[in-house]
C-alpha cells in the first residue's frame, strides 16, 4: 500500500513540474480572427496576436492590440485605436466600435503597437468604450489584413416616422413617432421645406427629449401652399453630423377662410383680421388712404386733400362733431363697412390694443419685393402682414417707415373731435393717434 501511495506521489508530482511552452514566433505578428457589423452603427472586431519571445517575457505590458480604420481603401482618412492588452491565453482581443456611418463602406487594419507607457492617458485620449486613440509617441510594430465591412441598410422611417395629423391654412399638425432612441450621438428631428429637395427654406425641429411620441404644429406657414415633411436622424461623430432622411411626405395647408367674398384670418382675437388692406389686391399692397369718417379716398366732406389750405386753417368737418357728440363711426361712414359690407368695419380702439398686446411685436419681412410686418398671434400662431405704407398730412404724403391703419374710435380729449385712435407700429403700445385730415390705410375687421 505505501509503495502505491508513494508511486502516486511522485506521479502527481511529474505532472506538477509540467510545463507547456507557449506559442512563440520569431517575428511579431496579428490578424482579425472576426469583423462584422452589429447593428447599424457597431462593428464588433476579435483580433489575435501572434507574440515573440521579448513580448511574452515582458508579459505583453508594452504591446496592445488595435485598428486602424477608414471609408478610404487606401488608408488617407484612418483612424489608429488601441483596443488594449489580450484577454485570454490565445492572445485574442474582443472588441467594439461605435458610431459608424451605416451607409458607407468601412475598411479595417488591425496592428500591433508598442505603447509608452512613460505618457499619462487623459480621458480625452479615449472614446466612450474605453478604447484609447493612438499617440504620436506610440510605435506600431506591425499590421494584418485590411477586411472589409459593407454598408448597412438603414430605414429611417423604421426609427422615427412621421404623420400629418391635421392641416390648417396656417399650420400643420403632425405626429413623430420614435421607435428606437438607442443610437449613440444621435439627434432626431423633422425637416419641412416648400422646396421638394430641400435645398432652400429648410425648417429643423429638433428632439432632445425621449418621449417615444411628439405632436407638434408647425406654424406661421403660407397659405394655400405645398410642403414638404420628412423625419431625420443625424449621427454625430466627432465634429460632424451625417444626417439621413425619411420618406418625404407632401401635405398642403388650406386656403384663408372668407367672410363675404373677403379672406381673414382668426389670430384668436375677440375679432376676425382681414388678410389685405381695403383697395389691396394682395396683402404687402398698402391699398387706399383715406381720412378718418370719409369713404372716398383721400378727400375730407368730398373735397380733394390737394385743395385744402392746411396751413391757415383746420378742415371743418361735418359730422361726429361737439353739435352730434358721436364718437364712433356709423357704418354709412366707415370705409370698411361700406366697401366691403356684411360684418366688415374699421377696428375700434380695443381691437387695436388686443392686436398688440397678444401678438410677438411687429417683424420685417419682404414679400415680392416690399417690405411689410409681420404679426404673429402668441395665442394660435396665426398671423396677418401689415404693410409699411406711410401716410398723407397737409396734403402730401410721408414715406415713413412704419404701418398706419385707422381705428373707428374718436379720441376725445377736452372736446376737441378732430383726433382719432390708429394703430401705429412705432407706438410702444400700438396705439397711436392721428388728425382726421390725415390719410392712412384701412384694414377691416369683423365679431364672428
Amino acid at each position: 500500500m505505501f509503495s502505491c501511495l508513494l508511486g502516486l506521489l511522485v506521479l502527481s508530482s511529474c505532472k506538477e513540474d509540467k510545463t507547456v511552452e507557449p506559442l512563440l514566433f520569431d517575428e511579431p505578428g496579428i490578424d482579425f480572427v472576426k469583423v462584422e457589423r452589429d447593428g447599424v452603427r457597431d462593428v464588433v472586431l476579435i483580433s489575435q496576436m501572434r507574440p515573440t519571445r521579448e513580448m511574452y517575457d515582458n508579459h505583453f505590458g508594452y504591446y496592445e492590440c488595435g485598428v486602424e480604420y477608414s471609408t478610404d481603401s487606401l488608408f488617407r482618412r484612418s483612424v489608429k485605436v488601441s483596443f488594449g492588452h489580450p484577454e485570454s491565453a490565445d492572445y485574442v482581443t474582443q472588441n467594439r466600435l461605435s458610431d459608424l456611418y451605416p451607409d458607407s463602406v468601412y475598411y479595417f487594419k488591425p496592428i500591433l503597437v508598442k505603447v509608452d507607457h512613460l505618457l499619462a492617458i487623459s480621458w480625452s485620449q479615449m472614446d466612450k468604450r474605453g478604447n484609447r486613440y493612438l499617440t504620436k509617441t506610440d510605435e506600431i510594430i506591425c499590421s494584418g489584413k485590411v477586411v472589409t465591412v459593407s454598408q448597412t441598410p438603414f430605414d429611417v422611417d423604421e426609427y422615427a416616422s412621421v404623420s400629418i395629423t391635421k392641416t390648417a391654412p396656417m399650420s400643420i399638425s403632425y405626429t413623430m413617432e420614435v421607435v428606437e432612441y438607442g443610437f449613440d450621438n444621435s439627434v432626431y428631428s423633422v425637416w419641412i421645406s416648400d422646396d421638394s429637395l430641400f435645398s432652400d427654406g429648410v425648417q429643423v425641429i429638433e428632439y432632445k427629449s425621449y418621449a417615444r411620441v411628439n405632436e407638434t404644429d408647425l406654424k406661421t406657414l403660407n397659405t394655400s401652399t405645398d410642403y414638404y415633411i420628412r423625419s431625420c436622424i443625424g449621427f454625430k461623430t466627432g465634429t460632424d453630423t451625417t444626417f439621413y432622411f425619411g420618406n418625404t411626405i407632401k401635405v398642403r395647408t388650406e386656403a384663408l377662410p372668407k367672410k363675404n367674398g373677403m379672406e381673414y384670418v382668426d389670430l384668436g382675437l375677440p375679432v376676425m383680421w382681414a388678410f389685405c388692406n381695403v383697395d389691396a389686391v394682395s396683402p404687402e399692397e398698402p391699398g387706399g388712404y383715406y381720412c378718418w369718417g370719409e369713404t372716398e379716398e383721400l378727400t375730407i366732406n368730398g373735397v380733394r386733400v390737394e385743395t385744402i389750405d392746411f396751413i391757415n386753417n383746420r378742415p371743418t368737418y361735418s359730422k361726429y362733431t361737439d353739435t352730434d357728440g358721436k364718437t364712433t363711426l356709423d357704418p354709412a361712414d366707415d370705409v370698411a363697412a361700406v366697401k366691403w359690407g356684411g360684418p366688415w368695419h374699421m377696428p375700434d380702439q380695443q381691437d387695436i390694443a388686443d392686436l398688440w398686446e397678444n401678438s410677438d411685436h411687429f417683424t420685417r419681412v419682404t414679400i415680392n419685393g416690399k417690405q411689410v410686418l409681420k404679426v404673429v398671434s402668441k395665442i394660435n400662431g396665426n398671423y396677418i402682414y401689415l404693410p409699411i405704407g406711410g401716410y398723407y398730412g397737409g396734403g402730401r404724403y410721408f414715406d415713413w417707415p412704419n404701418a398706419y391703419i385707422w381705428s373707428r374710435t374718436l379720441r376725445l380729449i377736452n372736446y376737441d373731435y378732430g383726433i382719432a385712435y390708429m394703430l401705429g407700429s412705432n407706438s410702444s403700445d400700438g396705439l397711436s393717434v392721428g388728425e382726421r385730415s390725415e390719410c392712412v390705410n384701412i384694414r377691416p375687421v369683423f365679431r364672428p
